[in-house]
């Protein structure tokens, strides 16, 4: 009856029509459907229906039991273990570290509230760690699994948890709070193979190395060893932290060591390449990368026994890279760096 009316295209009147037409619709599996969501999207459920009917398409089992065109549950998604999903899968690490510009500390999500998030991870020890930097309105995140595979760890602030991360060789820290020599402390027992460091601060340091401890014995704190760094980045640091890593009350390398510094702390840290305490650690350099110039290379030779290379560096420029080999080449050096510069500027 509805195909006969379909060849003759006879009705009596447009709501004859209209009646006619929804009443049954024409389908061709995975390609065309009459109905009002096949006649605008090309498929719709019949279509797709009728494909998997004369297995046309292939679907999962899961799929297969699923009531066509089911719409979704209103609001987020349900958390669902991936774990489950990977059941070969042994061993599970990441890193992750976001950051989230301007935003209010109230906005942020605590530790605890990131650790709720890992619940069905029954196998893994998660780390997490938040952190809100308030002159930059910044707040960061860093969540990864324990023990730590990666080979570089950035950004480290005050609330680092420790922990020994043995794979570890290249590290940065940043806060907008000082950083303490126990602090120091905690990073070179945390990273035992640390080759590469660079340090961000800009505030003095609360409590100086030189003050005594309060203990019974009435004696200073530990000196801190690095055994394997062979790079040390202090060009944006307050003057404390160059005497935290120059003074060898306070620090011991056991490598030779390239120093990125700029001058005026050099020169404030070793009050002007006199200071005892700084020649044993600066003895350790063999370059130096120097943001400014060097005004009496004479003395600073004494200082830096070792060093066979310095850069200087002005307004982020190289203006002269030169490898040092008797005294008298600095003395050169520092002739060539003012021509450079009075021809620059």
């Amino acid at each position: 009856m509805w195909l006969d009316i379909y060849k003759s295209s006879q009705w009596a009147s447009f709501d004859d029509y209209a009646a006619w037409k929804s009443s049954c619709w024409l389908v061709s599996p995975l390609t065309s459907c009459t109905c009002p969501i096949g006649l605008k999207e090309y498929r719709c459920k019949h279509s797709v229906g009728l494909a998997i009917l004369f297995s046309k398409y292939q679907i999962t089992d899961k799929a297969r039991y699923t009531p066509l065109g089911k719409r979704k549950t209103p609001g987020r998604p349900k958390k669902k273990n991936i774990l489950d999903h990977i059941p070969q899968l042994n061993e599970f690490t990441f890193n992750i570290r976001s950051i989230i510009y301007d935003i209010d500390n109230k906005y942020l999500l605590t530790n605890e509230q990131i650790q709720n998030t890992f619940t069905n991870f029954i196998d893994n020890k998660i780390i997490s760690c938040v952190d809100y930097f308030s002159k930059k309105q910044t707040g960061q995140c860093l969540i990864y699994s324990y023990p730590y595979r990666m080979k570089y760890y950035h950004n480290i602030t005050n609330n680092f948890s420790s922990g020994l991360f043995k794979c570890v060789q290249e590290v940065s820290l940043f806060d907008e709070y000082p950083f303490e020599h126990e602090f120091f402390l905690r990073i070179s027992q945390s990273f035992p193979f640390i080759k590469k460091l660079t340090v961000s601060n800009f505030k003095p340091q609360i409590y100086k190395q030189h003050e005594k401890s309060n203990d019974d014995n009435n004696k200073h704190c530990s000196i801190i060893e690095y055994h394997h760094l062979t790079e040390l980045d202090l060009l944006n640091v307050h003057l404390d932290y160059v005497e935290q890593f120059l003074d060898e009350t306070k620090s011991s390398f056991t490598n030779l060591i390239y120093l990125l510094v700029k001058s005026s702390l050099l020169r404030k840290a070793t009050h002007n390449f006199t200071r005892n305490e700084m020649k044993a650690n600066c003895a350790k350099l063999n370059g130096l990368y120097i943001f400014g110039r060097l005004k009496n290379p004479e003395n600073d030779k004494k200082y830096f026994p070792n060093v066979n290379k310095i850069k200087f560096s002005w307004s982020g420029r190289i203006i002269i890279s030169i490898e040092c080999a008797v005294e008298d080449e600095l003395v050169e050096l520092d002739n060539q760096y003012s021509k450079v510069m009075s021809s620059t500027y």
